[in-house]
């Protein structure tokens, strides 16, 4: 079932990527976005193109991810903790997989 999802969620990020670059900006309303807006679309678009709605993550996740993104962003090179924890992130992560495929095949 890895195998079904995974194609899947690329699928959705492909899907956002094409779609997104269709729309066409509104002249009108470029003026009034601001830095802090764009910051706020690329967190919303994140999520939409990274699969995380698909992996069931929601909003009382945004905090815990936010402390991660700010980390990242904040650092020059990745922690050596975050590095010696990829093996439990991965089991984290195929755990998510799986509970997305039933939730698919309950569809």
């Amino acid at each position: 079932m890895k195998t079904f999802l995974l194609p899947l969620l690329l699928a959705s990020f492909f899907c956002h990527l094409v779609f997104a670059d269709s729309v066409e900006p509104d002249s009108a309303s470029d003026s009034s976005l601001n830095e802090d807006k764009m910051l706020e679309i690329l967190g919303y678009m994140t999520v939409y193109r990274s699969g995380l709605k698909e992996l069931g993550f929601d909003g009382s996740d945004a905090d815990a991810i936010s402390r991660g993104i700010k980390k990242a962003l904040s650092e020059d090179t990745m922690d050596p903790a975050i590095q010696n924890a990829m093996p439990a992130f991965q089991a984290y992560i195929e755990e998510r997989l799986e509970q997305a495929e039933v939730r698919l095949a309950d569809e």
